[in-house]
């Protein structure tokens, strides 16, 4: 055979024999990780399927880690309770025959203070405990939150009076109590009177809220002071012991006993912006005397009208009494 009469053919076949070489090689090793590979996806489909076979069940180091973690929680919410609750009002239990003379002690305390820091109060002020000041008596039921109130209102009170306010004209709480519509005699006109009601209030207040964590109590306070002695209210309202918070705060202004005493001298021109003419003149006091000069010959303290006038307050303040491990409802 002539090798070189048929060179193609011989080159031609030796490269079809190299690369069938090359791809039986090529299959038998991808042939190799196929079954590499399906073995291993077999075997974790078969660990799988034992998962989803098995009951779940934590191991005991994680039985253990999470019974540590509790105990953390456990403690922190305890210390956290204890701190929001550190200076709430301690309850006392009484009996319903022992709450009038309770509550006249403790409206005589107050009137006492107020009268120590030159506070005004009206007469017979009974602090929102008018029904009970007239010598009514409240239900068993209702004592434990009746003296809660109390003696809530009396330290919310003394934050006013020792805030130097020129007087307190409204107390209000929340009357929970269940009423009945009592028939009670309404005052008209020349002195007859004819036959009124007190309906019962439609909600029951004070409910606890936040899951059950803590309840909440608003009181109302209308009273009139000056600008500083309202600062002084706010802030000794924050920094009180109690767990207070300002919902809702209405400010309005009236004359000062400076500028009324000035309007009943001058005729009503002290309310008049000093300089500014009259009906083509100059307003003049009672004197006679020009109310430009008049106004001219007074020092800086006198002239300065901003920040004194008298403020007319009306504020509603939520106090907040969070539950205690060993309150009914709580838990360790």
């Amino acid at each position: 055979m002539n090798i070189r009469k048929h060179m193609t053919l011989v080159v031609g076949g030796a490269i079809c024999l190299l690369l069938f070489v090359v791809a039986v090689v090529f299959l038998f090793k991808f042939r190799g990780e196929y079954g590499q590979e399906r073995s291993e996806l077999k075997s974790a489909l078969q660990k799988l399927d034992r998962l989803n076979r098995r009951e779940p069940f934590p191991s005991q180091s994680n039985l253990e880690r999470e019974a540590d973690n509790l105990e953390v929680l456990k403690s922190y919410f305890a210390n956290l309770r204890a701190s929001l609750s550190s200076g709430e009002v301690t309850v006392e239990t009484l009996e319903p025959a022992q709450f009038p003379s309770t509550l006249e002690q403790s409206i005589r305390r107050m009137v006492r203070v107020a009268l120590d820091n030159n506070v005004k109060l009206a007469d017979r002020f009974s602090f929102g405990f008018s029904k009970y000041a007239e010598g009514a008596l409240p239900r068993g039921k209702d004592m434990e939150r009746l003296v809660l109130q109390l003696k809530t209102t009396e330290q919310l009170a003394d934050l006013l009076f020792n805030a130097k306010i020129d007087s307190l004209d409204v107390c209000e709480r929340e009357e929970f109590e269940d009423q009945q519509e009592v028939a009670q005699p309404e005052v008209v006109a020349r002195g007859r009177t004819r036959p009124g009601r007190i309906s019962t209030p439609s909600v029951v207040a004070g409910e606890e809220e936040g899951d059950g964590l803590y309840t909440r109590e608003r009181y109302v306070f209308d009273f009139s002071a000056s600008e500083q002695a309202f600062w002084r209210v706010m802030n000794v309202l924050g920094s009180s012991d109690l767990f207070v918070a300002a919902s809702e705060v209405t400010v309005r202004t009236v004359a000062s006993k400076e500028k009324k005493q000035e309007s009943i001298e001058t005729g009503g021109v002290g309310e008049v912006r000093l300089g500014t003419p009259l009906l083509g003149r100059s307003p003049t006091s009672a004197k006679g005397q020009s109310a430009d000069a008049e106004y001219a010959k007074r020092s800086h303290d006198e002239r300065v009208v901003a920040g004194r006038e008298i403020l007319n307050v009306r504020i509603k303040v939520d106090v907040y009494r969070f539950k205690r491990s060993d309150e009914k409802g709580g838990e360790a």
